[in-house]
């Protein structure tokens, strides 16, 4: 615990400089000089290789993912090898439907209808348990999303169909005040800049256009700054930023011209959509920085594709011989920091597939059908 707490220390620390300099949205050098717990406010100096670093010393502990037809939050240890443990009942929460984990691994927020609020708990580092914390029922219905600031300052959630969207302060490490907008931007699903300054959001109807507000995490609060051309498609299902912020991803499972869109990112702009692919009815979305590759999961086909990734975006074509069939209908996927595994929640089972030179189903755990969402909590490894 003591070496976690340090680790965190170190980082909170260096967070003067990303605050200070344009590494606020790349990676300051000086996250490389957070092992030695050193930071120079007058170092500008960006290095993806900061990223890495720290990325590289974070590993999976824990994977949360809800059972029993939504009415439970299961946990499953994850071994060294990215392997599941049994799960075990870690809280009763009915009619979960999204949930995420806080960058720390300190925070789990949960959807519930019992009743319809956003729900958070503490989660405790060294054995995962979960410690309810309060619920927060500020908005119009169940959150449809929910993004921590990769900052750890605070945690956003959005409606399905209501138009609101929340931002709750998480500086202090504990839940603080909550503050609901009322942007009647229609956003179903949301994605964060990985600086944490800019929020993007975007319908599930048909032809949808990316909604963008920039982040104030001092209050915290949301102001809507611009609107992006339209996406051709309906449905859609997940939306993200590569690690570098360079491009936002959005997954449909009704595409107009492809299954897959990608668009250039530059803050608060969101350049010319260009869509993709060959294959219909993407549902998830995952990567990790370390991991030159988009993972998108395809129900109807029980495929779990391998999208290359540049800094021009995602690939017209996925990398077929870095792809598996998974068998069944995934709906759900995650991988960790390190991108060496990847989770896939599947009907009445979590399968864990290894990624090296090629795609592997590694292990099966089985659950109760009728899960919905996964979370992962991760850790810095000891030494870091």
């Amino acid at each position: 615990m003591e070496m976690q707490t340090a680790s965190g220390a170190r980082i909170q620390a260096c967070i003067v400089c990303l605050r200070q300099s344009i590494c606020a949205i790349l990676i300051c050098v000086a996250i490389l000089q957070c092992r030695s717990g050193i930071c120079s406010d007058a170092d500008p100096t960006c290095s993806a290789m900061g990223l890495l670093s720290i990325l590289v010393s974070r590993q999976a502990k824990y994977l949360y993912f809800s059972n029993s037809g939504g009415s439970q939050i299961m946990r499953s240890s994850i071994a060294a090898d990215g392997s599941l443990a049994s799960p075990v009942v870690a809280a009763t929460l009915s009619g979960v439907t999204v949930m995420a984990v806080s960058p720390s691994g300190t925070m789990l927020a949960a959807a519930g209808l019992g009743p319809q609020a956003l729900y958070f708990y503490r989660v405790n580092p060294q054995t995962g348990d979960l410690t309810f914390d309060r619920s927060d029922a500020q908005l119009l219905s169940a959150p449809s999303s929910i993004a921590f600031d990769p900052l750890n300052r605070y945690v956003a959630a959005v409606t399905s169909g209501a138009g609101g969207e929340m931002v709750c302060d998480t500086r202090s490490g504990a839940l603080g005040t909550c503050n609901k907008f009322l942007t009647a931007s229609g956003a179903n699903i949301i994605a964060l800049h990985p600086s944490g300054a800019f929020l993007y959001g975007l319908s599930t109807g048909a032809n949808p256009a990316a909604q963008i507000f920039t982040v104030d995490a001092s209050v915290p609060a949301l102001n809507q700054v611009g609107v992006s051309s339209v996406f051709s498609g309906s449905g859609a299902n997940d939306l993200t930023t590569d690690p570098a912020g360079q491009n936002i991803y959005a997954a449909f499972s009704t595409p107009g011209s492809g299954p897959y869109a990608t668009a250039p990112l530059n803050g608060s702009t969101i350049g010319t959509i260009s869509l993709a692919g060959i294959l219909n009815g993407f549902s998830s979305l995952a990567h990790s920085p370390l991991a030159g590759y988009e993972f998108a999961n395809q129900a109807s086909n029980s495929l779990i594709m391998a999208i290359p990734r540049s800094a021009s975006g995602l690939s017209l074509t996925p990398d077929l011989t870095k792809s598996l069939n998974v068998g069944g209908a995934p709906t759900t996927i995650r991988m960790d920091p390190q991108g060496l595994h990847i989770y896939v929640l599947n009907g009445a089972q979590i399968q864990v597939l290894n990624f090296g030179s090629v795609l592997s189903l590694a292990s099966t755990t089985a659950v109760t059908a009728g899960g919905n969402g996964l979370a992962l909590a991760s850790y810095y490894k000891p030494g870091f």
